[in-house]
């Protein structure tokens, strides 16, 4: 349950850095909970095949245009490099 509550402030967190719109972040969190929640566009049987079979960002490609706020912010997300390299190189 503490890991639910810390994931949803991170969240929370996270949308309040990068939508400064109350009316936009309103419209990323209804976004998000119809894609968690899987309902409206996102109960569609392909979406919810899809989400085990594809990798994120494809999935994304294909699916996400049901919340096209929060797939911008995820493509952006998905896209960084998670290597340490340029950090051990420094």
């Amino acid at each position: 349950m503490l890991n639910l509550l810390m994931k949803a402030h991170e969240r929370k967190k996270c949308f309040m850095r990068y939508f400064n719109d109350v009316d936009i972040k309103r419209q990323v969190n209804i976004e998000f909970a119809n894609f968690s929640d899987r309902r409206e566009d996102f109960a569609d049987v392909d979406s919810f095949r899809d989400r085990g079979k594809m990798d994120k960002k494809t999935w994304w490609i294909v699916h996400g245009a049901y919340a096209p706020t929060l797939q911008n912010i995820t493509l952006k997300l998905l896209v960084q490099s998670c290597s340490s390299c340029c950090c051990e190189r420094n």
